[in-house]
């Protein structure tokens, strides 16, 4: 004859266990961090295995997920919201220093002045910005180059350039 825990384990492992994707997704989706949808999961299944007996036979999966959900409520209101959000990480959401570095002066003048010798090579029409962005009709009338009620054809039939 089985021990009754033995039994139980042997259950909840069968009818449980295959969903603990499932619940570690839900986890995922709500703590929006790895570690601490780990920690969620984990009270979870520790609440989960503790209560199977009382509930969970019919529906498991349903059942697992409705304690990974309450458990993450259950924690976040238990734990400083500073654990729930990114770290400050300098590498990645520190600015550059205030002082520019001879070589970052370098770079910039450089780039400034390709970028300069890049506008002076543009058609005289395309050198200076208009006051106003033309609306959709004008800007495919200069990249055509017809007149406007062609403009539209051309759009409707892009393949027939000749009427």
């Amino acid at each position: 004859m089985q021990h009754p825990d033995a039994a139980r384990s042997l259950h909840f492992e069968r009818h449980v266990l295959p969903h603990l994707d499932a619940a570690y997704g839900l986890a995922r989706w709500l703590a929006r961090a790895e570690h601490d949808a780990e920690d969620v999961l984990q009270e979870a299944m520790l609440r989960a295995y503790r209560y199977y007996g009382s509930g969970g036979r019919d529906n498991a999966r349903a059942w697992l997920l409705a304690i990974v959900r309450n458990t993450f409520y259950t924690l976040r209101t238990q734990v400083p919201a500073v654990s729930l959000v990114d770290e400050f990480d300098e590498a990645i959401h520190g600015g550059e220093d205030d002082v520019p570095t001879p070589e970052s002066l370098l770079l910039r003048d450089a780039d400034a002045q390709q970028l300069r010798g890049a506008i002076e090579q543009l058609p005289l029409e395309f050198r200076v910005a208009p006051a106003q962005p033309p609306d959709h009709v004008e800007c495919a009338r200069l990249v055509v180059g017809q007149p406007v009620d062609a403009v539209s054809h051309f759009f409707l039939d892009p393949l027939d350039l000749g009427s």
